[in-house]
């Protein structure tokens, strides 16, 4: 290759090469377009996308304080409930991307997008298409909603008071945006079952997307007076203190949340009903949140 050659194939491969650092750099100060996808504990933004087919891998959302006032709140990791009452946004947000391989996440490392301001955040009604989508380990996993409520109501035919049947009718109706007829179904599948837990949290987890907050601290109150060792329940209620500004309170729920969730082995953990619950979302995030309110009330003995 003669010599006035080699200069612009190095130079093309170092664009090249500078572009690809460029995309996996971070970005500032940037604004981003596409769908939000809730669980319990964590936001995922899938950028780009535009209904409720998104696809593709996204980046793990890290909320502020004004972000949670314009957009619900709304989730869950629990076992048959890792498709049910997740909250799905179509927002443009300013933020903050970070480099490829900051954030650990199912077990792979994932981008952060940390929140500067919402600038448009609209929900949005899957229940519309026949098909829609819900996160998935390995992506994004089709549900044709009206057949799985024609399902459960099925079952219900065939045992009225089946609470797992019930229980399925109103993972269907939320998903299909039928609110009311969600909360029934699922009222009555806790009803059938009082001892369970879970079907306090599945209560909770759909009054968290409406933000009713009063409803939501009871649910967690009756399922942790079921069961006072679950991680997962304990967090949610130190967030509910911390909200209400209980602050010694709050500390006090966050560390017991720390010390249940390590003692867990591995991922999950499971009650005495068998029902399984992700905890590696509190481990991340405990610490942060004893931290933030050890301080504010460190601060409040300080004024008193």
């Amino acid at each position: 290759m003669s010599a006035h050659r080699i200069v612009p194939v190095l130079l093309l491969g170092a664009l090249a090469f500078a572009a690809l650092v460029y995309g996996l750099t971070g970005k500032k100060n940037q604004t981003f377009d596409g769908v939000i996808a809730q669980d319990f504990m964590t936001y995922e933004f899938y950028p780009n996308a535009k209904d409720c087919n998104y696809r593709g891998t996204p980046h793990v959302l890290l909320p502020n304080a004004r972000f949670h006032e314009v957009v619900a709140n709304g989730s869950t990791d629990v076992e048959h409930m890792d498709r049910l009452l997740h909250g799905i946004w179509r927002a443009k947000l300013n933020g903050n991307l970070s480099a490829i391989g900051w954030h650990k996440y199912r077990k792979n490392y994932w981008r952060e997008l940390s929140v500067n301001y919402v600038i448009d955040a609209v929900e949005m009604s899957c229940g519309d298409s026949q098909l829609t989508s819900v996160p998935h380990e390995h992506g994004s996993v089709p549900v044709d909603w009206k057949a799985e409520l024609a399902k459960a109501k099925a079952g219900i035919e065939k045992d009225p008071k089946s609470a797992f049947w019930h229980d399925q009718a109103g993972v269907a109706y939320d998903a299909l945006g039928d609110f009311e007829s969600a909360v029934k179904e699922l009222k009555l599948a806790a009803t059938l079952d009082p001892s369970n837990p879970y079907g306090d949290y599945a209560l909770y987890a759909l009054y968290k997307r409406k933000g009713m907050h009063a409803e939501m601290r009871q649910l967690l109150l009756d399922a942790l007076e079921k069961d006072p060792n679950n991680p997962v329940g304990r967090f949610e209620f130190a967030h509910i203190l911390e909200e209400e500004k209980h602050w010694a309170d709050s500390l006090r729920e966050y560390q017991v949340a720390k010390r249940l969730a390590t003692s867990v082995k591995g991922p999950i953990y499971t009650d005495l009903r068998g029902n399984a619950y992700e905890v590696d979302g509190v481990r991340e995030e405990v610490d942060k949140a004893i931290e933030r309110v050890a301080k504010l009330d460190e601060s409040a003995q300080q004024q008193k």
